[in-house]
């Protein structure tokens, strides 16, 4: 399911490919992230960096949710990727394991913004099947369209067939998938189920 559709991060490097080995010294890179309790944003540097390193932003509030992750320079989209992403510390700090997948320059960095979440539309549960099995979404919501179309857009997420169109930037923290584009917002919970249509080691 999850295999047949990998979308890519906007702006946020390589997709990570399942089976990556995990370099043999890795580290933690801890940064605070920088800015309020609504909005912060973590300077990171990749120099150096390996595969199976962690990145550990220190964040201004328990609230926020990534946003973004933009390079220094457009160069090093092909050069790194994400294995996962997860909170801990009760939300106050995200982590981020690293993959490294072509040359880092000297100085190369990216920066990775961090926000409160816009107000979003509650639209309920999601119960549908899957080549007979049942699948249940928690907790879905939606900005900038309705809750029909929102749903539709997560039932093909975790159906492996992406959200439908270009343009979405998709983040999977811990078991909450948060999908984007423009001024639309799609969130759920995964319920019984561990495939979504965000990048995954």
């Amino acid at each position: 399911m999850r295999g047949r559709w990998i979308a890519a991060l906007a702006g946020a490097g390589a997709v990570v490919a399942a089976g990556l080995p995990a370099a043999a010294q890795a580290a933690d890179r801890t940064v605070q992230c920088q800015g309020g309790a609504n909005r912060c944003v973590a300077t990171v540097p990749l120099e150096g960096a390996a595969t199976g390193d962690r990145i550990i932003v220190e964040l201004t509030d328990t609230d926020l949710e990534l946003q973004s992750v933009v390079p220094s320079e457009p160069s090093l989209t092909a050069s790194y990727g994400f294995a996962g992403f997860s909170t801990q510390m009760g939300g106050s700090e995200f982590v981020a394991n690293l993959v490294i997948t072509g040359p880092i320059p000297a100085g190369a960095s990216i920066a990775m913004t961090f926000a409160v979440p816009p107000r979003m539309r509650d639209c309920g549960n999601l119960r549908f099947r899957i080549d007979g099995a049942p699948i249940r979404l928690r907790d879905v919501q939606a900005r900038g369209l309705g809750c029909k179309p929102a749903k539709r857009i997560a039932r093909r997420c975790v159906s492996g067939r992406g959200p439908g169109g270009s343009g979405w930037t998709i983040f999977e923290v811990d078991d909450r998938v948060t999908l984007s584009r423009r001024a639309q917002r799609v969130a759920f919970t995964l319920g019984n189920v561990r495939q979504s249509c965000a990048p995954s080691g």
